[in-house]
């Protein structure tokens, strides 16, 4: 298998992926309403904010594009350079560019490398990596969302069970375990991102989502960007 780590075509797409993942949607759409979501609520740049800020179809929209950003790196660019014979093998590049656009929506260029908490575009990579099989942390983020009354706490429960979902899938294979290591890695970003949650959930300050519904504050129902 040739991994084509010296190529500048794979270290160029994995860099646009970055860019791409970069793109602050949901300071973008604030913005656009004369709101500034670095200054409201949790101060987050992320999707679960903008629904707090603005209402839910705007949150509902940020996150559908911040999954967007996920499928492009992971799907849609590694499918195109296939075809343009610019990669050889899609995967480790699959990985590494949704690594890449993870990174982005945590770190984005544009706003100081200050950004969201990573679990929406985190859906979008593994949707490609994993397909199907990504239904069991999405279930397991549900689960815990709806019983425990924490969105955050649904959100470190996806980030946990996702590099498990992707060790059973893949496992250590020569061509695959590249999913299981990134997956690791993105699991890790999206825990860290929540730290300061789980300081609140420690400490029993953490907002319920029941609690930030009935305020009108947020929908409570969409995983925190």
């Amino acid at each position: 298998m040739n991994l084509a780590f010296s190529t500048p075509a794979f270290w160029a797409g994995v860099a646009a992926c970055y860019l791409v993942g970069a793109i602050p949607f949901s300071f973008i759409i604030g913005k656009l309403h004369g709101v500034d979501i670095r200054k409201v609520g949790s101060g987050n740049i992320g999707a679960t904010n903008l629904g707090r800020a603005l209402g839910k179809k705007w949150g509902y929209a940020a996150l559908g594009l911040d999954i967007t950003k996920g499928l492009f790196a992971a799907a849609i660019l590694p499918w195109l350079m296939l075809t343009w014979g610019l990669i050889d093998h899609r995967i480790p590049f699959n990985a590494f560019a949704g690594a890449a656009a993870i990174l982005g929506h945590i770190y984005p260029v544009y706003l100081l490398f200050r950004g969201g908490k990573g679990v929406a575009t985190t859906v979008g990579v593994f949707g490609a990596l994993l397909g199907y099989w990504l239904a069991i942390p999405l279930a397991i983020y549900w689960l815990v969302a709806k019983f425990s009354d924490y969105v955050s706490l649904g959100s470190i429960s996806f980030a946990v069970a996702l590099p498990v979902t992707a060790w059973i899938q893949y496992g250590s294979s020569a061509d695959n375990c590249w999913v299981s290591a990134i997956a690791l890695v993105a699991a890790a970003f999206v825990i860290w991102r929540h730290r300061g949650n789980i300081t609140r959930l420690w400490q029993g300050t953490e907002p319920r989502r029941s609690a930030i519904k009935e305020t009108g504050q947020a929908t409570g129902s969409h995983p925190d960007g």
